[in-house]
């Protein structure tokens, strides 16, 4: 008879209050050492050796127009040109994530610049100089522009998720997502944290009102609709809170449990649809579209709970989303802290969860987790964060470029001038009625009466203005 011996198995749990330091032994969820060589180089183009501070201009012909090589890729040079490489290039909105071009845009961002990206995305997304991005403001939602702030004005506090759902009518949260776009840019707004994605788990859910359904593939299909008018007018959108965010009262660190069939095929349906479709609107008169495959949503924001034991699930964030979905967007936090015992950044940028809308900067978690920048893996991820913002700022929608300076008090250019004009008109409108119709008849009536004190036979006389 054999003698069992006993088994000592040591199991890493990511849970809440861990960092990034007690990471910085282990592999990547990739099987790489930390300091592996592959994290020397772009997460797409992979013989690109990432650079920092570096000044790239866009060759050019000799009308101005950037050169592309025979495979479509447009060329950069050290050497000045009349066109340097900054969000403002419009021919950036023609490149998929997979195009160089985007690693020459991050080569010239600095770590500097890099670290105040992962640590300050709280109700804005932060202002990278090197590349010419503006700060923008971003708001909550998903029920009105400006989230019932009065400083903004009127706005329209539109139905409940649930309630738009019920339709199910896309276009018509197409037409919804259009308007909410329009009154962010009356707002002087370039993004919403919205629209909530969830779908419901219980009736106990504090948020449920926000989101559209029970069945994933209804608020997916209602969500994706949304997103592509909110991006198409210009608006940067976070949907939330991935994922099964089940309670708002108590929920910082609260634990969630799942079997991942029911999340792939209905917790977190919604989100998918999201990311790989977008809505094509087919007759606006008769109100009929259709979804077509394609990058949709570039804004996530993640939630509050712990999904199984971990905040920042690198199953969830990084494999599912990034690896299976193809997801090239931003993930930010939801309202934490952040705090060392729910979520620290660098514990956030190792799991996938990249920016923290708590607006404190990486470098004041050190001393609880140590420097991300550390290793190559921990610079990769800072570099990462920063070149998805990019991403969403210059691939979000056509009036990208008025709408973001419009909300920053920036330089006069696009919607913010044409406003300007518009103000201008007006107010040389109002002045025009002003004399035609109530200076001018006051002047004449005096004139007339000076006029008729002399002649008794004025009053027979027709009024002459």
């Amino acid at each position: 008879m054999k003698t069992a011996k006993k088994a000592t198995k040591t199991v890493t749990k990511y849970v809440g209050g861990a960092s990034y330091e007690s990471y910085a032994a282990e592999e990547t969820y990739e099987g790489l050492d930390q300091n592996d060589s592959r994290y020397l180089n772009d997460d797409v183009a992979e013989d690109h050796a990432i650079e920092y501070s570096k000044v790239y201009y866009v060759v050019v012909d000799d009308e101005g127009n950037p050169v592309q090589d025979a495979d479509g890729n447009y060329q950069v040079t050290e050497e000045e040109t009349s066109m340097k490489l900054t969000v403002d290039c419009d021919f950036l909105l023609d490149c998929d994530y997979d195009n160089e071009i985007w690693a020459y845009l991050a080569d010239e961002t600095t770590v500097d610049e890099q670290i105040n990206v992962a640590g300050n995305l709280g109700w804005s997304t932060p202002a990278v100089e090197s590349v010419g991005k503006e700060r923008d403001s971003v708001v909550d939602g998903p029920g009105e522009s400006g989230n019932g702030n009065s400083s903004y004005g009127t706005n329209t506090w539109f139905t409940s998720a649930v309630v738009n759902a019920s339709t199910w009518n896309p276009y018509m949260t197409y037409r919804l997502g259009v308007v909410y776009a329009h009154q962010s840019i009356k707002n002087g707004l370039a993004g919403a944290y919205a629209p909530a994605m969830n779908t419901h788990r219980t009736p106990f859910g504090g948020r449920n009102f926000e989101y559209y359904s029970e069945d994933g593939f209804i608020g997916g299909k209602m969500g994706a609709a949304e997103v592509t008018a909110l991006q198409e007018s210009g608006i940067y959108v976070y949907i939330k809170h991935m994922a099964m965010n089940d309670n708002d009262t108590n929920r910082d660190g609260n634990i969630t449990w799942f079997a991942e069939q029911a999340a792939r095929e209905i917790y977190l349906k919604d989100y998918e649809i999201c990311v790989k479709e977008t809505y094509v609107v087919d007759d606006e008169e008769a109100g009929t579209g259709h979804f077509e495959d394609g990058e949709n949503v570039l804004g996530i924001m993640a939630s509050l709970n712990r999904d199984g034991i971990s905040m920042f699930h690198v199953g969830l964030y990084r494999q599912i989303l990034r690896d299976e979905w193809g997801y090239n967007g931003l993930v930010i936090t939801d309202g934490v802290g952040p705090y060392p015992w729910v979520m620290s950044p660098g514990a956030g940028l190792f799991g996938g969860v990249e920016g923290q809308l708590g607006g404190s900067a990486v470098t004041a978690y050190y001393d609880y987790e140590g420097d991300a920048t550390s290793t190559n893996y921990g610079k990769y991820l800072l570099r990462q964060t920063t070149k998805h913002m990019l991403y969403q700022t210059v691939k979000t929608g056509k009036l990208v470029r008025g709408v973001h300076n419009a909300s920053t008090g920036g330089s006069l250019s696009g919607w913010k001038l044409i406003r300007l004009i518009a103000d201008l008109l007006l107010g040389a409108l109002m002045a025009l009625f002003a004399v035609k119709d109530i200076i001018l008849p006051i002047v004449h009536k005096d004139e007339f009466t000076v006029e008729t004190e002399g002649n008794a036979d004025s009053e027979n006389k027709p009024m002459e203005f």
